[in-house]
């Protein structure tokens, strides 16, 4: 018995060791192989940029016809390509996208978000950013994608390819922006996008509320002045995560009627936004403005009156100085 399972113990032992060396070969000679098309669509880009006498329309149709002839292969072209388009700039960029068409990879990728797992999608939506494939109809269903990856990657495209709209594609959002695709945006807006930076104002209706957030802080980030007027009414609205974003924006606008207006609400309004109230005060009012908070707090509102004798301090401490 004991002899048994030492024969089948060395009989599993040596298939796993042999299954072990046969993945260890494979891996190898995919990577070989990985780096002979690498190798191969490198120079074959290189010939079509820098040499003058290559038909790049003819050559691309036979390379595509020889060498794209599996799905790895049009990978590999594509990330080449990615890599080409990253350093080169002017003729030789837009060079490098016309091969991308003239291979028909574009129509590759198309196929990628159409059939392919939720990662192959975002990277096909990365591609056609960087690309500037310009498919907007294509595009716009990732904006409700429930995969984060995805519909970050939606996002990205839209701000990477506009030109001067960057933001046309909140008309398509019916699900709530969290708080980290804010904050993509914003990043976005400031770093990835070329053009003139929009009025945020034209959101400030949109049906989602966090939309009309980010409208708001976008007006005090980017010192858009031109939209006090137009949020004044604002502090005024249903929702007191707007009022309380907007006497933020307002406050940091520097508008000067900001604190006579919001002395004659403060009494009527929630924690939270009095809270605010009090911060703006402190920076835009006066001390006896401050004091004159103090009939208006309740006897159970110990944060607000804790809040309030801070705020009346360090007034105190400015105004000596």
């Amino acid at each position: 018995m004991n002899l048994l399972f030492a024969c089948i113990f060395f009989v599993a032992s040596l298939l796993f060791t042999i299954a072990i060396i046969l993945l260890r070969l494979f891996k190898n000679r995919r990577e070989n192989a990985k780096k002979i098309y690498q190798d191969q669509i490198g120079d074959f880009i290189n010939e079509c940029l820098f040499n003058e006498e290559f038909d790049i329309e003819a050559e691309a149709e036979r390379f595509r016809a020889e060498w794209l002839k599996t799905n790895l292969r049009r990978k590999i072209a594509i990330r080449q390509i990615l890599i080409f388009n990253e350093n080169l700039k002017g003729e030789s960029e837009k060079q490098v996208k016309r091969l991308f068409y003239l291979l028909r990879l574009d129509q590759f990728v198309f196929e990628i978000l159409k059939k392919s797992a939720w990662h192959q999608q975002s990277r096909a939506l990365y591609v056609m950013s960087e690309l500037k494939v310009l498919k907007p109809a294509l595009v716009a269903p990732f904006l409700h994608s429930k995969i984060h990856g995805v519909r970050e990657q939606a996002i990205y495209y839209f701000l990477k390819t506009s030109d001067s709209d960057p933001l046309r594609f909140f008309e398509n959002l019916t699900v709530e922006l969290t708080l980290w695709e804010q904050l993509y945006i914003q990043d976005s807006l400031q770093n990835v996008y070329q053009g003139k930076i929009p009025d945020f104002s034209q959101w400030l209706e949109h049906p989602l509320l966090s939309v009309r957030l980010f409208a708001i802080r976008m007006i005090r980030e980017f010192s858009q002045f031109e939209n006090i007027a137009t949020l004044i009414p604002m502090l005024n609205h249903r929702d007191p995560l707007v009022r309380k974003e907007t006497i933020k924006t307002l406050c940091r606008l520097n508008f000067e009627k900001l604190p006579s207006i919001l002395l004659a609400q403060f009494q009527k309004e929630e924690e939270n936004v009095k809270l605010e109230i009090i911060n703006a005060i402190r920076s835009l009012g006066t001390l006896a403005m401050l004091q004159d908070l103090r009939s208006n707090i309740k006897e159970d509102e110990n944060r607000i009156a804790l809040k309030l004798l801070k705020a009346e301090k360090k007034l105190k401490l400015l105004t000596t100085e």
